[in-house]
């Protein structure tokens, strides 16, 4: 977890911030979604078994934390991680986190640019 949190301060994920956009019992909590979806796996591993494709896995550290996002997001202190001066401050994300479900989209953005400068 140290790591995560200490990955997330170095890549400026992440600025302290009062007040929130969300709302509590509507979206506050909803922060967890599935990158990929296992159906999505079996079709891409099918299809490339099918036409004797090789397949290789392709693993970026941190990856999700480039992705800029288009939404203005808050999210309470980590548990272990409150700043005790500040303990009811909550986060304003700069950049995606892993399990947001506008991560993908974000580091997609992110990807792709980075892809037509090389």
């Amino acid at each position: 977890m140290a790591e995560e949190y200490n990955a997330l301060l170095t890549n400026d994920t992440w600025l302290v911030a009062q007040g929130q956009h969300q709302q509590h019992g509507v979206d506050y909590d909803e922060t967890f979604s599935l990158v990929v979806k296992p159906s999505t796996i079996r079709s891409v591993l099918t299809t490339a078994a099918s036409k004797n494709w090789s397949v290789r896995q392709l693993d970026i550290e941190n990856a999700f934390h480039h992705g800029h996002l288009s939404e203005t997001i808050y999210l309470k202190q980590p548990t272990g991680f409150v700043n005790i001066d500040y303990p009811h401050y909550v986060s304003k994300l700069n950049k995606a986190l892993y399990g947001l479900k506008e991560a993908p989209r974000a580091w997609f953005h992110w990807f792709a640019s980075y892809l037509s400068k090389c």
